[in-house]
């Protein structure tokens, strides 16, 4: 019985963390769909832009990062037809829903918060918190009530 339990516990937490890899490309890299549509996507004419190819559990997408003059950053996951998936931006912490807010200051509590972002998926907007804690980076995400999402 424990270990059948244990067996479950691990293929459940397997499942639970997905395979992500991700590489820099260049413009001339993305499918032509996915051209089109970061080049619709709206930033200041003189932010930077980068790409990136990511592969997440065998699934292929492409994300534009884009970083404006004043430091805030934005990233947009396009799948290969062109079709947003997921964007993520920056913004200011008054502008997170309080019970989030709470949750993400008592996650940073004792630690360094870097930035909050705003994740908009599957028409639900989560908010992350960027958390440094002697070196290592972690980012929890909180649906609007202050729940944690994984």
């Amino acid at each position: 019985m424990f270990f059948r339990r244990l067996l479950l516990l691990a293929g459940a937490a397997a499942v639970s963390f997905a395979a992500k890899t991700s590489t820099a490309v260049e413009w001339n890299a993305l499918p032509p769909a996915v051209q089109a549509a970061a080049g619709k996507w709206p930033a200041p004419a003189n932010a930077a832009r980068s790409y990136e190819k990511i592969i997440i559990d065998g699934a292929t997408f492409f994300e534009l990062k884009i970083k404006t003059p004043g430091g805030k950053a934005q990233e947009i996951l396009f799948r290969p037809d062109g079709t947003v998936a997921e964007t993520e931006e920056e913004i200011e912490m008054s502008r997170v829903p309080a019970p989030a807010r709470v949750a993400i200051q008592k996650a940073a509590e004792g630690k360094t918060l870097v930035k909050v972002d705003v994740i908009r998926r599957n028409g639900k907007e989560l908010y992350e918190g960027e958390i440094r804690d002697n070196g290592k980076k972690f980012a929890p995400v909180f649906d609007a009530a202050g729940k944690r999402v994984d």
